[in-house]
Formats: C-alpha cells, structure tokens, sequence
C-alpha cells in the first residue's frame, strides 16, 4: 500500500472516530437531560414495573411519566378559565352553542361553526369545522 493510500485510510478511519465521539457526546448530553426530568419527577422516574427502585433513574419510563401527568394540565387549564365549559341548545333560534377548553385553546362552537382563542391571552386564533359530524 502506497504511502498515500495509507494516509487517506487513516484520515478516513479518524473522521469515523470523531463522528462516534460526537455521537457518544450528543448521547450523554440527552441522557443527562433526562436523569434531571427524572429527578425532577422523583420516586416514579425510578421505580422498575416490578415495584423495585433502581439507584438511578429509568432514562425509559420518563415519557411514560409525562404522558401521565399532561391530562393534569389540561384539568390546571380549566380551574384557571374565566368562562367554563357548557352545552346550550337555545330554544329561540335553535342554535348548539358549546364551549370546550383546552391546556391550549378555548373553542366556541355555534352549530358545526368552531372559533378558536388562546388560552392565555384570549386572542382569536381561527376558525374550523368538524371533519364529521
């Protein structure tokens, strides 16, 4: 082998090394985002399906936890709103009026007509219609 090819071989071989130590570096740099969630979640970001509690935390039952917990926002949402959800049927116009909320959004829907406002702020988002009735 020339002294070239083996040159290129070893620039080639240490590019390859330098993409698995970034990707070993990016890896840690996730993990370790995850360790600080399940610390933040506490005794559930440890504790094995079987009961038992692991000495570090279960990097793999976090979404899991999260996935849990959103319904929790969604409930949070609604002791905040200033108007609460309803169902009226007004027997004048015969219009459907509803309101829905969300962790996101307030939704007014008139018939199959929905309008859409921010949660927060109250701003008017969009409109939409059902895909179905």
């Amino acid at each position: 082998m020339s002294d070239m090819a083996m040159l290129k071989k070893m620039s080639e071989q240490s590019a390859w090394m330098d993409t698995a130590a970034q990707n070993q570096r990016n890896a840690d740099y996730y993990r370790g985002l995850l360790e600080q969630c399940g610390k933040a979640i506490g005794r559930q970001a440890y504790t094995k399906d079987d009961g038992s509690v692991s000495e570090s935390v279960l990097c793999a039952k976090i979404p899991e936890l999260v996935c849990a917990a959103f319904p929790m926002q969604e409930a949070e949402a609604m002791k905040k709103a200033i108007i609460r959800p309803f169902k009226y049927k007004d027997l004048v116009t015969g219009d459907k009026i509803e309101i829905s909320i969300s962790s996101v959004f307030t939704k007014l829907t008139i018939n199959k007509r929905e309008y859409f406002f921010e949660k927060e702020t109250g701003k008017f988002d969009g409109t939409g219609m059902p895909m179905k009735d």
